[in-house]
């Protein structure tokens, strides 16, 4: 998470947007390794979420997924609530990745991304909404 009223400072402008390096580099430090995590992902207060990867492919890859699976994950603990099983019990709730499971799981993206990236540019190139006039 990246709060980024903790980094404001007087003459910042106060509209979520990172626009210095300053807030950048704040920003960057949530995206350090500890010991057993290497975020990809970082969530924004009040302003979505910002990516990284490898190229540019990955980091569309892990936009497009992320925003999916929250979809999931809210509709997921929404039927939940709706269920009656609210507060989680423990053995109806959600399951999580373990720590354990990251390696494997960063590994089998780094295979897959060109699958959808493919179909993704194809799209692109098909719609005429998307026309490079350069």
């Amino acid at each position: 998470m990246f709060d980024i009223a903790e980094f404001y400072s007087e003459e910042d402008v106060r509209d979520l947007l990172i626009r210095n390096q300053r807030l950048g580099k704040d920003l960057s430090a949530c995206f350090e390794s500890s010991e057993n995590s290497h975020p990809s992902v970082v969530l924004m207060r009040g302003h979505g979420f910002t990516v990284i990867g490898g190229g540019i492919e990955e980091c569309v890859f892990r936009a497009i997924y992320t925003a999916e699976n929250a979809r999931v994950q809210t509709a997921s603990l929404t039927l939940q609530l709706a269920a009656g099983t609210a507060p989680l019990k423990n053995n109806e709730a959600l399951y999580y990745l373990q720590d354990s499971e990251l390696p494997a799981t960063t590994q089998m993206t780094q295979w897959s991304i060109m699958r959808p990236w493919n179909l993704w540019v194809r799209e692109t190139e098909a719609n005429p909404l998307y026309i490079n006039n350069a």
